[in-house]
């Protein structure tokens, strides 16, 4: 998945979000439920998202609809829902 096409799917859902655990526990929930649009599947976004943290991506980018983290704590939020998706079985 390009960066650009999905930044504002992975970053919308974020924009209510008061921490970067309540991000990741959100997005992993919608991302292992295919809820709201996230239908790719739990081992495409896990090679994505590893993809966009080796990657030279500004994650700023993801604040596009409003959410208000900073690049580390994106970083953070990528890595918590990579870990969180390696145990995952679909």
């Amino acid at each position: 998945m390009r960066f650009d096409e999905k930044k504002n799917k992975l970053g919308y859902p974020c924009i209510f979000s008061k921490s970067t655990e309540e991000a990741i526990e959100n997005l992993l929930r919608q991302i292992i439920k295919k809820q709201c649009g996230f239908d790719e599947g739990a081992a495409v976004w896990r090679t994505t998202l590893k993809e966009w943290l080796e990657g030279d991506y500004d994650l700023l980018d993801l604040n596009y609809c409003g959410a208000s983290f900073s690049e580390e704590q994106w970083k953070n939020i990528l890595a918590g829902i990579v870990k969180g998706l390696e145990n995952y079985k679909e």
